[in-house]
């Protein structure tokens, strides 16, 4: 009996998952809330190009074209907790956003989420303001691989 005692805080630490589990992402607002088909040449003037320099404030160009006016959105705070009152750092980029030599990307994942505005991503929580809301939005879920394997496909293939 000793032994099985022994044993059981051995065996309850195997089975704990520390790590958190995404209940969506933040994604573009009135797109297809898949897929950032940088290299497709979507984006034609700088005002298009907005939803993507949310993500990734420094970016220097945007699909096909290179916009060198300054970028109307400044860094990235993310938060300690959601409230406006906690500590901040500010960011460029976000860690989970990443775009393949396709042009297909991946959005941040939101892990957890407060109120209507605050989600938590990788760097910590995020508000979304009502200019925010504008360009991106919340999505639960999970983001759509079958569509990147198609868009992978055809990226190979042309």
């Amino acid at each position: 009996m000793k032994t099985y005692l022994s044993l059981l805080p051995l065996l309850l630490i195997g089975c704990t998952d520390v790590s958190p589990r995404a209940i969506g992402y933040i994604g573009f607002v009135d797109h297809r809330p898949w897929a950032i088909p940088f290299n497709d040449c979507i984006a034609y003037s700088l005002e298009t190009a907005e939803p993507y320099r949310w993500f990734d404030r420094r970016l220097p160009s945007v699909s096909c074209y290179f916009f060198t006016t300054k970028p109307s959105f400044g860094l990235i705070k993310v938060y300690d907790s959601p409230t406006v009152d906690a500590n901040y750092e500010t960011i460029g980029r976000f860690q989970e956003f990443s775009v393949s030599e396709s042009g297909w990307g991946s959005f941040p994942w939101v892990y957890e989420r407060a109120n209507s505005d605050w989600y938590r991503v990788a760097e910590g929580w995020l508000h979304l303001s009502e200019a925010d809301r504008g360009v991106v939005r919340f999505y639960s879920g999970e983001q759509d691989s079958e569509a990147k394997r198609r868009h992978d496909e055809y990226y190979q293939n042309h």
